[in-house]
C-alpha cells in the first residue's frame, strides 16, 4: 500500500469571527463593583490585571510574572454594563496576538468575541479539514 503525500482541504474558513455567550448570576451591586474594580469611572486606559495579591501593599512596588491581562474599557454604564477588550500578555514561542471583546450586563449575560486575524502567517482563509489523497 502506497500512501500519497498530498494533501486536499475540503472545508476552508474566511474571516473567521467566533462570539460566544453564557450567564452568571449578575445584579446591578455587581456591575456597579465591576466597573470600579475596572477603574471605568476613572477612564484609566490599559489597565493590567493579575490574580496575584499585593503581599506588602504598604510599598510602592508590586511584582508580578510577565502573565497579565491588559484591559481597555470601551462603554460602560455604571449600574447596568461594561464593554471591554482584554489582551492576554503572556510570553509565548507562537507569534500570536490574543484579544478579545467582552460584553457584561446587569442581568448576567456574558458575551466575548473574537475575530481571527493571521494563524501560522497566512490570513483570511484557514484549512478546517484536511485529508490525504
Amino acid at each position: 500500500m502506497v500512501i500519497k503525500d498530498e494533501l486536499a482541504v475540503f472545508i476552508r474558513l474566511n474571516d473567521v469571527k467566533l462570539v460566544m455567550s453564557e450567564w452568571i448570576p449578575f445584579g446591578h451591586n455587581h456591575i456597579i463593583a465591576f466597573n470600579e474594580q475596572l477603574d471605568s469611572v476613572k477612564k484609566v486606559k490599559g489597565s493590567l490585571l493579575t490574580d496575584m495579591i499585593d503581599k506588602s501593599p504598604e510599598t510602592s512596588t508590586f511584582k508580578t510574572p510577565p502573565v497579565l491581562t491588559e484591559v481597555d474599557v470601551i462603554n460602560f454604564d455604571i449600574d447596568e454594563f461594561v464593554n471591554f477588550k482584554a489582551k492576554i500578555c503572556y510570553p509565548e514561542a507562537v507569534e500570536q496576538e490574543e484579544e478579545f471583546a467582552v460584553h457584561v450586563d446587569s442581568s448576567g449575560r456574558v458575551i466575548y468575541g473574537v475575530e481571527m486575524v493571521k494563524i501560522g502567517g497566512k490570513k483570511n482563509s484557514y484549512p478546517l479539514i484536511v485529508c490525504l489523497v
